[in-house]
């Protein structure tokens, strides 16, 4: 109850300097603690009610001015009506006051006012005012009789039209050339031609089951194989792609060869974590955690060098290392000093201690090495056990060893250089490269494969190619 349920009540006040007022309440004003009283001479005054010693309710008497200037403060316009109105308006309110009471002596009865709730009745009247097109309703897909799971690129209010870079049958000309000479696009290509590269595992998803190695020892490994825009290449075997690295190397020098292949892995991976729209600070979500996984590979080097340049834009980078021999030292430290991480024990348990799960795994584990041990087993093993995105660098990690059914499988494999033929079969015979396959070139120039006569392994004019297979020549 607060002082308005006052309002027009006759009062007697006591002052705090023994003076006694009596009126009618006509206002009180909370902000400035103030009691307003009309007088019984229609005058006001105001009263500070720290001033206020007692105050007494009076029974009101039928035509004094409390019951007319209670009236008045409600209408004021029509106080020339007669003098019986407010005593007919305050008998009303007394008599609903009196119902309310005796309704809320009784218990409600919730059985009988269900009753009264017809829910068919209220549901008509909504359909019968609501004029909308149930079809144009943004919930109205859920409904339909073939529902159906959305491509990113989609829309799902308005599911006829398509972009037309969503075309994966007849991406048009002007696409493919637009998206030429960039890296960025070559992997925004990737989603367009997953589902129509010869040969290729597309229905694989990031975290789907993949086939392990598979005996098709009788198939041969396609020797020219074409990339998406149409440009035809050729594969090369492995140990002459070791040949056009160490050439390489020696005209320039390692760390020029590492730093090349360090710059087309770390920008393969800042594109597939997004991108600019990642990284930008507008971004508020977490950085991204990439976990890099370096063994005997032959540029595991460069794959630690990626991480070292990765973590220059934020990115969260791990390193678990199988062995510190094949690794520049040199790298390690730069990698490090660029905010690295290099867990020496517990290794699962240090990934734990970081805010966000890993998003994406790099093997760099085994290459082509034939022979692997226990410890690389059980590595690879855990890989795939992690359900997330990788990234093989060269080969799928274990796929040419004979002695183990282990085999990393990845989402993505890039080749470094030049596409192997070992690559190509794992790619389009066994299936077990990935989605999609990548071959990025080194800088090294193509007068360093044109001695070893393999110049045609080389894309022109793109640093990274998407590859895809039109049959073996």
């Amino acid at each position: 109850m607060s002082v308005a349920d006052f309002y027009g009540s006759k009062v007697e006040v006591y002052l705090n300097n023994d003076d006694v007022t009596q009126g009618v309440i006509a206002n009180f004003d909370a902000a400035n603690a103030m009691l307003q009283l009309r007088l019984p001479d229609n005058s006001t005054k105001n009263i500070v009610t720290s001033n206020i010693k007692n105050l007494k309710i009076l029974p009101n008497v039928p035509g004094s001015p409390s019951t007319s200037s209670k009236k008045s403060n409600t209408k004021p316009t029509s106080s020339t009506n007669s003098g019986n109105t407010p005593s007919k308006s305050k008998s009303k309110n007394d008599s609903s006051k009196n119902q309310w009471a005796m309704d809320c002596d009784g218990e409600f009865d919730f059985a009988a006012n269900l009753e009264k709730f017809d829910k068919k009745q209220i549901f008509a009247e909504f359909r019968e005012k609501d004029k909308k097109d149930p079809t144009k309703l943004l919930v109205a897909h859920n409904k339909s009789h073939h529902p159906k799971n959305y491509h990113p690129n989609e829309n799902v209010l308005d599911n006829n039209e398509k972009d037309s870079s969503s075309d994966s049958k007849n991406p048009s000309p002007s696409f493919i050339k637009d998206f030429r000479n960039n890296i960025d696009a070559s992997l925004a290509s990737m989603m367009i031609n997953e589902t129509t590269i010869k040969g290729s595992n597309s229905k694989f998803g990031p975290y789907s089951e993949r086939p392990k190695k598979k005996d098709r020892s009788g198939q041969l490994a396609p020797t020219t194989l074409h990339t998406v825009s149409g440009e035809k290449l050729i594969t090369v075997q492995p140990d002459l792609l070791a040949q056009a690295v160490a050439l390489a190397i020696a005209k320039t020098s390692t760390d020029i060869v590492i730093e090349n292949a360090a710059q087309i892995l770390s920008q393969f991976i800042y594109s597939v974590l997004g991108g600019h729209k990642r990284f930008t600070t507008s971004n508020h979500n977490s950085q991204p955690l990439v976990c890099i996984i370096v063994g005997q590979h032959d540029h595991a080097s460069a794959a630690v060098a990626a991480g070292r340049r990765l973590c220059a834009i934020g990115v969260k980078v791990v390193l678990r290392l199988l062995t510190p021999y094949n690794v520049d030292n040199k790298q390690l430290l730069m990698f490090l000093a660029a905010g690295g991480h290099m867990p020496t024990e517990n290794f699962d348990q240090f990934i734990d201690n970081f805010s966000s799960p890993i998003e994406l795994i790099v093997d760099t584990v085994s290459g082509f090495h034939s022979a692997i041990d226990k410890k690389t087993t059980s590595l690879i093993n855990w890989i795939n056990k992690q359900n997330v995105l990788v990234l093989s660098v060269d080969i799928p990690s274990g796929y040419t060893c004979e002695q183990s059914d282990a085999v990393v499988e990845p989402k993505w494999t890039l080749a470094l250089g030049a596409l192997s033929t070992t690559l190509a079969k794992a790619a389009f015979i066994d299936q077990v490269a990935g989605v999609s396959v990548f071959v990025g070139n080194l800088g090294t120039g193509v007068h360093t494969w044109d001695e070893l006569g393999v110049a045609d392994s080389q894309v022109n004019g793109q640093y990274l190619a998407q590859i895809t297979c039109n049959g073996t020549e």
